[in-house]
């Protein structure tokens, strides 16, 4: 009886002999430009299904919601409806009540007490502080700061979402040096043109440096109240002109990854006369109005 051969494999025989088209058109059979899901996604993007590909949408600030555009539009990442709220309590909570014995000398050889008095406090206070409805802001990624004084002068652009009036504004920032000598500090809202801080103030509040806080914290102003434009982009701008290079105001700011889309740092070396955009750049800064 004859030997039985094992016919020979045709063709390739491994995996690494496969030319395998990675960016083929299935002519909408299959998937098409797959390398985007394997290369620049991080943890927690979002794939979705764009005009031709899928592509992704990398996530934002924190407590934000995915809101779809509608039918031929990409989503997008938004503050929830209305913005977002911020409520402040103090609660003075006084010291529980006391009783207090008071022990008289009893010369048949005891004592008794000659008085008994019990000490009620006056009932806790409870205050609300104003009711802010933020329209735009940006609190994530604080990862340095640029200093404010003389001639040198700040601001942060932002786009509105809703038309409303601005009556309160918010800065991450601390006080550097003597408040004495940085004197008065200046917090204005302005109209922009492209892109860049123009006019006068719509409106602003000048305090003295002494309400700084003396190491990073968010400090909160209240401003006669602007009527701000729906989908328009204003400044936020900020100087302290009688500081120097010892006496300054700092203001906090993410230089490394900036992800606010509504506008940038701007800034002045002249007062404010020529301004200067920091695309790489936003400032920690919350504004809206008090409800």
């Amino acid at each position: 009886m004859g030997m039985i051969s094992t016919p020979k494999p045709v063709g390739a025989t491994k995996l690494s002999q496969l030319d395998i088209d990675v960016d083929k058109d299935w002519e909408a059979k299959g998937i098409s430009n797959l390398k985007e899901i394997a290369l620049a996604m991080a943890h927690g993007d979002v794939n979705f299904r764009a005009a031709a590909v899928i592509e992704k949408l990398t996530p934002r600030i924190s407590g934000q919601y995915l809101k779809t555009q509608g039918i031929n539009h990409p989503p997008m990442w938004d503050d929830l409806p209305g913005g977002r709220f911020e409520r402040l309590f103090f609660l003075d909570i006084p010291a529980p009540p006391s009783i207090s014995l008071a022990v008289a000398e009893d010369h048949s050889g005891g004592g008794f007490t000659s008085d008994l008095s019990l000490s009620i406090p006056a009932p806790p206070t409870i205050s609300l502080s104003e009711l802010a409805l933020f329209d735009q802001l940006y609190e994530s990624g604080d990862d340095g700061d640029f200093s404010i004084y003389g001639v040198y002068w700040e601001a942060q652009t932002f786009t509105t979402n809703q038309a409303h009036n601005l009556e309160i504004v918010e800065v991450k920032c601390r006080l550097v040096g003597s408040a004495a000598t940085v004197g008065n500090i200046t917090i204005g809202i302005r109209a922009t043109s492209g892109g860049l801080p123009t006019g006068a103030d719509l409106t602003s509040v000048t305090f003295a440096a002494s309400d700084l806080p003396t190491a990073d914290a968010w400090l909160t102003k209240y401003l006669t109240a602007q009527a701000l434009t729906a989908a328009t982009k204003y400044a936020i701008v900020i100087r302290a002109s009688n500081g120097d290079g010892s006496n300054y105001m700092i203001w906090r700011k993410d230089g490394t990854a900036p992800t606010y889309a509504g506008g940038a740092r701007c800034l002045s070396a002249n007062s404010g006369v020529d301004w200067t955009e920091d695309a790489n750049t936003d400032f920690m800064f919350r504004e809206g109005e008090v409800i």
